[in-house]
């Protein structure tokens, strides 16, 4: 037995995002082929329910009690310092 396995079922909020990301994505490439109203309202209707589901799905996964993540490595490519002048 693996210790702190958890069961992911799936909810309502994984089908529901699943939905609005596939029709998220049919109207986003249906405007490019047909740029009438509805089908903005479409588009943009399911990428924010998507946005929506998404943030309760993440709501939903939490451990309760579970320490925060560690904070990531400061990245070699990135660096917060400014440049000197040249």
């Amino acid at each position: 037995m693996i210790a702190g396995l958890r069961d992911f079922r799936p909810s309502i909020f994984g089908k529901a995002n699943t939905f609005a990301q596939v029709s998220a994505i049919f109207f986003v490439l249906l405007l490019l082929i047909e740029p009438v109203r509805w089908v903005w309202i479409a588009r943009i209707t399911f990428l924010r329910a998507t946005f929506i589901f998404t943030n309760c799905l993440c709501r939903t996964l939490r451990i309760p009690g579970a320490a925060p993540p560690a904070p990531s490595p400061p990245s070699l490519f990135h660096s917060n310092r400014r440049c000197a002048d040249s």
